[in-house]
Order: structure tokens, then C-alpha cells, then sequence
């Protein structure tokens, strides 16, 4: 779900394979798979109105927010 904040291109930000080697590609460096890592490039989501402006773009992304959203109207 990283990927609809770092892409560009719209296969990449849309991409549900593959997404690491992909966020690696965009971001053009080597990403850890350390905590605190996810927690810098995952930053933004902490907005919803970012989360709104990006939810529509990642399938899966969407479904979550979604079904987030439900159970908090629920």
C-alpha cells in the first residue's frame, strides 16, 4: 500500500504483485523490511484526507479503507 504514495505511474501505484521490488524501483534505493522503515515511508497515512486521495488507486487499499470506514459508521 506504499506504492500509491511513492508512485508515479499509474501500473506501479495500481500494482498488487511484486510491490516491494517495486517500491525499491520507485523510491530508487533499497528499502529494509525494518519497522521503523515502513513507519517513515508510510508517514502520510497517519492523514485521512491522505488516505481519501490515494484509496482509489490500489484495489486492495481500497477494500481496507473501506471496510475501515464501515465499521466505524457501524
Amino acid at each position: 500500500w506504499l506504492l500509491p504514495l511513492h508512485a508515479v505511474q499509474k501500473a506501479d501505484i495500481q500494482a498488487t504483485k511484486n510491490c516491494h521490488n517495486r517500491l525499491e524501483k520507485v523510491l530508487k534505493t533499497k528499502v529494509i523490511k525494518k519497522p521503523k522503515i515502513y513507519d517513515d515511508l508510510s508517514k502520510k497515512f497517519m492523514k485521512y484526507n491522505e488516505l481519501k486521495k490515494v484509496k482509489n488507486n490500489n484495489p486492495s487499499l481500497k477494500i481496507f479503507i473501506e471496510n475501515l470506514e464501515m465499521q466505524v459508521v457501524n
